[in-house]
């Protein structure tokens, strides 16, 4: 694995297509910490990026940033490829997302982050309220010295681990079910 370079990395190249990705850049631009992770937003500058590898990213930053695309959406919970994709890289993340994912998330067997990353904003009704949680976390987190933020994440890797070896083992059972369901008559 590549050598940590980041706090944070954050996949939000459509950032324009929603307000709350948006507020999300102009907060890290606005607090100083776009220099401290990886940032896409479709276009190069001095601190952000148009294209990110999502591999390299991954591996050279601590936490994932992620902005949903459901973020004001009251329907179902939902968990997208951003999150899988962290469980299958061992990424730890926060998500801007509706409220209640979180818990969702533990609901079909995936553990979270606490008391590392400070989860409160998943319960948060108002969107304003969550949206503004959420970018509280990240300065708290992104503000640390990269060594402590580093001794802080390690102490997670047991639960990126499990989470890893259930997305692996849940992946492997749908694969089982889709074949069955094409091979045999029902």
């Amino acid at each position: 694995m590549e050598t940590i370079k980041k706090h944070y990395c954050c996949f939000n190249k459509n950032y324009k297509e929603a307000a709350e990705r948006k507020i999300l850049v102009k907060y890290l631009e606005t607090n100083s910490l776009l220099s401290k992770g990886y940032v896409s937003t479709g276009k190069d500058s001095e601190l952000t990026f148009n294209e990110l590898d999502i591999e390299t990213t991954l591996n050279k930053s601590l936490i994932n940033i992620v902005p949903e695309g459901n973020f004001r959406s009251r329907d179902s919970q939902f968990l997208s490829e951003k999150i899988y994709r962290c469980f299958l890289f061992k990424k730890p993340f926060i998500i801007l997302s509706r409220q209640h994912d979180l818990s969702y998330m533990k609901e079909i067997g995936y553990k979270t982050f606490e008391p590392v990353i400070n989860e409160n904003y998943d319960e948060i009704y108002d969107h304003k309220s969550r949206l503004i949680a959420v970018c509280k976390e990240i300065k708290r987190l992104v503000s640390k010295p990269i060594e402590e933020l580093i001794k802080d994440i390690n102490k997670l890797e047991s639960v990126y681990e499990y989470n890893y070896k259930l997305y692996i083992a849940n992946k492997e059972h749908q694969k089982r079910k889709f074949y069955d369901r094409i091979t045999k008559n029902y």
